[in-house]
């Protein structure tokens, strides 16, 4: 296969036919290929040769997503066959069988993502009954490790307070009482690694970021600048700019989203206003899992859009008040969610390429606000991550 545009000839196997057609590489993404085609037997014909469970027709009718599914260095396959004892069984409680150290809700996740395969074929459903006998594959990510604050994640260092550039991954506050791999006590062992932690130092939290968001958080060193911290955030005067890549093109280039948040599952999009149509929306609150409305309250984010991709694009927000969550449910409530977002985002995403986000990608770009020490004002910043910035190089420099 070439890319000067040569005639290519490819088998079609449930007829034994051959299908000539041109093409042209539009984009290499990672995990799949964006061809433009000029087909002489139709494209219809094309998606059927490469199947279409790893395929997606362009509504134009001349562009072909393909889906290449292939190992990366994180990432193991388990294959097996489905033996007479996973006879009626669902499909994600014979993968967490099958899958050493994998859960039933994980295992439901990957079949989610498109990373289980029956037959050849990517599963639709984790709900799926097996007959016995399907082969089946899954994709299934290597235990990371665990995110370490190092010294090069400090962003700023003051007499009162401190900013770091936390890594995606690394929880602020801990989990039933767990604090190990937090942020306070991992800011802890660098400074003293380092020699810069003093004595009566007290590290305090100001603000939150959630797990897998990147990017600015200020911890404090003392109980005094955290007060003054917490008050400039209680009172909206820090602002704060976050990066987001998002799922599709919204309308406009610049947008504001007026509508109450509740940082809960919603558990439908009936009612929503068509993003295309507007440029602020207000809104009732979204509905909770449960089907009971929540706690809502206002909420209100400026949106500008920074660069545009086939699929998704990389999306500037400003929130202008601090509710929980507040950015990921405007987005969702505007019909484009955060890449990889599991609490908001779509059931099933639009294509191959948009399940493969390796994480939540939301990143706390920078903060301005006013050094409790000096008085002065503060404007600090924080590097997109890596993660982030192989999906908005140019399509030369993106890696297959």
């Amino acid at each position: 296969m070439t890319e000067d545009g040569s005639p290519l000839l490819l088998w079609r196997g449930h007829d034994r036919a051959w299908l000539s057609i041109e093409w042209r590489i539009l984009s290499r993404p990672r995990g799949t290929v964006a061809l433009h085609l000029f087909s002489h037997g139709g494209t219809r014909s094309v998606a059927s040769v490469f199947g279409c469970p790893f395929c997606r027709l362009c509504p134009n009718g001349k562009k072909l997503i393909i889906s290449i599914m292939r190992p990366t260095p994180s990432t193991t396959v388990h294959r097996f066959r489905a033996d007479p004892t996973l006879a009626g069984r669902r499909l994600a409680a014979a993968v967490a069988l099958r899958v050493p150290g994998l859960s039933g809700r994980a295992a439901k996740a990957l079949v989610d993502q498109g990373r289980v395969f029956v037959d050849g074929r990517r599963a639709a459903l984790a709900s799926l009954r097996l007959r016995g006998g399907e082969e089946i594959e899954v994709h299934a990510d290597r235990p990371a490790a665990r995110p370490r604050l190092g010294p090069e994640r400090i962003v700023y260092e003051g007499r009162g307070f401190l900013a770091i550039d936390k890594p995606p991954g690394m929880p602020v506050y801990g989990a039933r009482g767990e604090t190990a791999g937090t942020v306070v006590p991992e800011l802890e062992k660098c400074l003293r690694q380092t020699g810069s932690w003093r004595p009566g130092d007290r590290l305090l939290l100001v603000h939150r970021l959630d797990r897998d968001t990147s990017g600015v958080l200020l911890v404090a060193r003392t109980e005094e600048a955290a007060r003054d911290l917490e008050s400039q955030f209680r009172q909206r005067k820090v602002e704060k700019r976050y990066l987001a890549l998002v799922e599709g093109n919204p309308k406009f280039d610049r947008f504001r989203q007026a509508a109450p948040v509740t940082p809960k599952k919603p558990a439908g999009r009936r009612g929503l206003p068509e993003p295309a149509q507007v440029r602020t929306v207000s809104r009732e609150p979204f509905r909770p899992s449960g089907g009971a409305f929540g706690s809502a309250r206002s909420a209100e984010t400026e949106f500008s859009v920074l660069r545009r991709f086939e699929d998704y694009a990389l999306v500037e927000a400003r929130p202008l008040t601090g509710r929980t969550h507040q950015i990921r449910i405007h987005l969702a409530q505007l019909g484009h969610p955060v890449l990889g977002d599991p609490l908001y985002g779509k059931r099933a995403a639009a294509s191959a390429l948009l399940r493969s986000v390796p994480r939540q990608m939301l990143h706390a770009s920078s903060l301005r606000f006013r050094d409790p020490d000096t008085g002065q004002e503060v404007m600090l910043e924080a590097p997109m991550p890596e993660d982030m910035r192989e999906w908005v190089l140019p399509e030369s420099s993106r890696k297959g």
